[in-house]
């Protein structure tokens, strides 16, 4: 029934993408990422009658709700979901698919290889650089197989008893060249040596588009208000500071006062002053005394030597 389904209403080659409606770009044109086609399992080559789930993924920003299209070998397909899932798959399903949406923007073919074998080396159906990267060497379930062996360019590079994969933890140019691989299936108690072969080649990931020169990014007007409140800061922080410190600046004068306040007067016996040693008083007991030396105006040694009286 699937078959069917991507046989699709045929129609001139000339009037493949004529629909004015289908082909015309929307109004609200926006900055689009190419879709692009993927299967699921992620293999450019499939046994038959394996299933097989094709997708048209799309950027985030395409619109809600998009209506899709499809083209197999460049015939339209009455298909308009974003998935087309085949549960037994067969030959006719081998092709290259496309798909777009409301928009002219179109992803590119992706080949999808549906055959009737023994072996088959699978390979995903586009290869990034910095990717992880996984070949298989693939024979139908009920099989009974052993010892897989890959090569690259005809020379051994992984041999398994049991393990039919070969991976790679992130694939360089280095990559890119020709593999095969082997494996041993057994018939009616008897072992034979398959073979099967594909090519691998490493892409760059293209860049994602550019926003369209009608796509204008937005800008709150409360941005625009705030933007020149840190210009407008500067006069007022000079000021505060220059305020700041004139509150902090004393002139010479008050200097001076201020020092004059801070001083401590002591009063000293004319004896000491005379003789720079301490007295001899006429009792037993000793004293330490501790001089310091004091400054003062004349006027106040007057009233320090008054103060004996």
């Amino acid at each position: 029934m699937m078959g069917a389904v991507m046989r699709g209403t045929s129609r001139s080659p000339n009037n493949i993408y004529t629909n004015r409606h289908e082909t015309k770009a929307s109004p609200e044109k926006r900055a689009e990422v190419k879709p692009v086609v993927t299967f699921s399992p992620n293999w450019r080559i499939i046994l038959s009658y394996e299933p097989v789930t094709i997708s048209c993924n799309i950027g985030s920003m395409a619109p809600k709700n998009p209506r899709y299209y499809w083209s197999k070998d460049g015939q339209r397909q009455s298909h308009h979901s974003q998935t087309i899932k085949i549960n037994s798959t067969s030959s006719e399903h081998s092709g290259r698919y496309q798909c777009w949406t409301n928009s002219d923007l179109r992803s590119d073919p992706v080949r999808l290889d549906v055959v009737l074998s023994h072996l088959i080396l699978q390979t995903p159906p586009i290869i990034y650089i910095g990717e992880p990267l996984t070949l298989r060497c693939h024979s139908y379930s009920w099989y009974i197989k052993t010892n897989t062996t890959f090569y690259k360019n005809k020379t051994v590079i992984n041999f398994s008893e049991n393990d039919n994969e070969l991976r790679f933890a992130m694939v360089d140019w280095n990559v890119t060249g020709f593999y095969s691989c082997s494996r041993q299936i057994s018939f009616n108690g008897v072992y034979r040596t398959y073979h099967a072969t594909a090519m691998v080649t490493v892409r760059e990931r293209p860049p994602l588009p550019s926003p369209s020169p009608d796509e204008k990014t937005s800008v709150s007007p409360w941005i625009l208000l705030a933007a020149p409140l840190p210009l407008l800061s500067v006069p007022l922080l000079f000021f505060m500071c220059r305020r700041r410190h004139q509150q902090h600046t004393i002139t010479e004068s008050e200097r001076k006062d201020k020092e004059e306040d801070d001083v401590c007067y002591t009063y000293i016996h004319p004896d000491y002053l005379q003789r720079g040693l301490p007295c001899e008083r006429r009792d037993s007991h000793d004293y330490s005394t501790v001089y310091s030396l004091v400054t003062a105006a004349p006027t106040a040694m007057a009233n320090v030597e008054g103060a004996d009286a």
